[in-house]
């Protein structure tokens, strides 16, 4: 498999997928395989069959996840949708032939039952109850007797996503009658206003929906365990946080001065000392700096952001792992790399105030498209990228919180980085390297973004808990690090990826909390101290060897692109040299190592942006 940030040279098309003739044909057909029908909504001709009893229907450019338009469903307490001859239904509900239906992480699939329903749906305002949707043989039978019956909350504001599959996630129990689907109905049931108005758009129907699905807090699936575990469920860990206690008891100045240290060293960090002794170095940084600028300004030019009479809209974006987004669709996580760290560099560096407006207007897009507390996008599969947007976040929330716009973005965090997760540590198997590259940073700034309490001090504590764990030595095939100190991912050694990214920000980690009471404990400092000896000692330079490159046995420069500042950060213990030797391969490697590789590890695609020792 393929990825877009390893396949340097490849180009990148307008939904973030390496684009090379090959490549490209063969994604798409595999992808368009498995449609049976899609709805855009962009003209009448999709509604001819849809009957709106006690409602309205129109098609509405208010609001649009395709083309420039939705649907758009005005109901009332009473109100149902009926749909007859829905084109793709019948075949959804037909079984899947058996083959490799997906190109993003590919497994064989027997005959059976795979189809069903992707729909995004949107609102302005929240809505008590739940919005039911039953699939029959007939109309009759889809009021009355349906075969597959499923309920979406409507508790929400901006986009979002269910993916249904039919047998697994809707079949109604003891359900006895035909097999044949021919009729859809949608109602509004449980609700408490006398009305209410729902968007819907690219609705897509097929005879295999992904098991990469991901429950959310508007649709829990009941998906088959396919794989050993579901390495990205969102949901539990979520569920897990809310239901947290967090009682104890507080020194809040002694909290305060703590928080305020961390903060200030991660915004030193990131911004730096406003010195310029930096251009001695002449690597040429500033120009792509100024690069990286440009193109965030291009990017937001392109997404076409706009916001009139408090309603958002830009060009839709999609998941990373759905394989049938829209046609001008863009994919989160690109977007949020390339667009917003720039931007808020920008507004805290040169006091740019098109940046800053920018960048808060992107944050409410973020939030209207879709990517927010409780919402999985239809699946949360390797949304690993986190930081650039943690960041941009980060370097903002005074802003934010000015304009009342900080708590949604901090529960979107929450959301998107497991917090739940710090409150349940397995002890028996190590942490997966892409959750610390993507996640510990992000972790860490969401607690440091919340108010002082209770909560983000037992959560600071339980980080810390969590950065000794992923510190330690981990059990069998897991991540990360074994006794001897070599880094395992995909169940094998892997020193020139990955883990080693993993190393670099558990550092980054320790130099931010060294002193304070939420320090790293000597086991963790011993570990991570011996692990870049000995990636320097297994080295020739800053080459690994091709046997322990993994996957991308050719991409084996590695200490200098991504392990560099780890030496650094290891080495001191605030302003002094705790550890000579680090130090003195810190300064080997930065005298050896090719200046566009230092670049590229202080303003990397998709891990720490620009957190490099100044």
């Amino acid at each position: 498999m393929i990825y877009a940030d390893k396949d340097k040279s490849a180009p990148v098309n307008n939904v973030g997928i390496i684009c090379n003739n090959r490549y490209c044909s063969t994604k798409n057909t595999i992808a368009e395989k498995i449609v049976t029908g899609r709805y855009g909504f962009e003209t009448d001709a999709d509604t001819e069959s849809w009957q709106a009893r006690n409602s309205t229907l129109h098609i509405s450019s208010e609001h649009y996840k395709e083309g420039q338009h939705s649907l758009c469903w005005n109901w009332k307490k009473d109100a149902s949708l009926e749909i007859t001859g829905l084109r793709g239904l019948k075949e959804a509900g037909m079984p899947y032939p058996g083959g490799i239906p997906e190109m993003y992480e590919p497994s064989f699939y027997a005959r059976d039952r795979f189809g069903g329903i992707k729909i995004w749906l949107y609102q302005k305002k929240p809505t008590s109850g739940q919005l039911v949707f039953q699939a029959g043989s007939s109309l009759a039978t889809a009021k009355h007797a349906p075969k597959y019956r499923f309920s979406v909350n409507l508790d929400f504001t901006g986009w979002r996503t269910v993916w249904v599959c039919f047998e697994e996630d809707a079949r109604v129990p003891g359900y006895k009658g035909s097999d044949d689907l021919q009729a859809l109905v949608i109602l509004p049931k449980n609700v408490t206003q006398d009305e209410g108005k729902l968007f819907i758009d690219h609705l897509t129907l097929l005879n295999f929906v992904s098991n990469k699905r991901s429950s959310d807090l508007q649709f829990e699936n009941k998906k088959r365990n396919l794989r050993s575990a579901d390495g990205y469920e969102i949901l539990k860990p979520f569920k897990a946080y809310n239901s947290a206690v967090f009682n104890s008891p507080v020194n809040i100045t002694d909290l305060a001065a703590e928080s305020r240290r961390i903060t200030e060293r991660l915004e030193f960090l990131i911004l730096g000392d406003q010195s310029s002794d930096w251009k001695q170095r002449n690597t040429g940084i500033e120009n792509l700096m100024q690069g990286k600028l440009k193109a965030a300004r291009n990017t937001y030019d392109q997404l076409k952001i706009k916001s009139v009479n408090g309603t958002v809209n830009g060009v839709p974006l999609f998941a990373i792992r759905d394989e049938h987004p829209a046609a001008a669709g863009q994919v989160f996580d690109n977007v949020a790399q390339t667009l917003l760290f720039p931007l808020a560099v920008d507004y805290r560096i040169n006091k740019s105030t098109s940046s800053k407006e920018q960048l808060l207007a992107a944050l409410d897009y973020f939030l209207d498209q879709g990517w927010a507390s409780g919402s999985a996008i239809g699946t949360v599969d390797h949304v690993i990228r986190l930081t650039p947007i943690a960041t941009a976040i980060f370097l903002m929330r005074d802003e934010l919180k000015a304009q009342n716009k900080l708590k949604p973005q901090l529960d979107m965090l929450i959301w998107h980085t497991r917090m739940g997760s710090l409150l349940e540590l397995d002890a028996t198997r190590g942490e997966n390297s892409d959750k610390v590259r993507g996640g510990a940073m992000v972790k860490l700034i969401t607690i440091l973004l919340m108010e002082d309490g209770a909560r983000k001090q037992q959560l600071l504590e339980q980080f810390q808990q969590y950065m000794d764990y992923v510190a330690s030595f981990s059990p069998g095939y897991s991540d990360t690090f074994k006794p001897d100190y070599s880094i395992y991912h995909h169940r094998g050694t892997y020193l020139n990826a990955y883990g080693t990214n993993a190393l670099n920000t558990m550092a980054l980690i320790h130099w931010l909390l060294e002193g304070t009471q939420y320090a790293m404990s000597t086991v963790s400092t011993h570990n991570l101290t011996a692990a870049l000896k000995q990636q320097a000692a297994i080295a020739y330079g800053v080459q690994i060897h091709y046997g322990v490159s993994g996957r991308f046995p050719l991409s084996n420069s590695s200490i200098d692109g991504h392990s560099m500042p780890a030496f650094a950060y290891m080495s001191m213990a605030g302003d002094s040299i705790r550890d000579p030797e680090l130090a003195s391969l810190y300064n080997y490697i930065y005298t050896i190592a090719k200046p566009e590789e230092i670049n590229k590890m202080l303003l990397p695609r998709s891990l720490i942006p620009a957190l490099m020792v100044r």
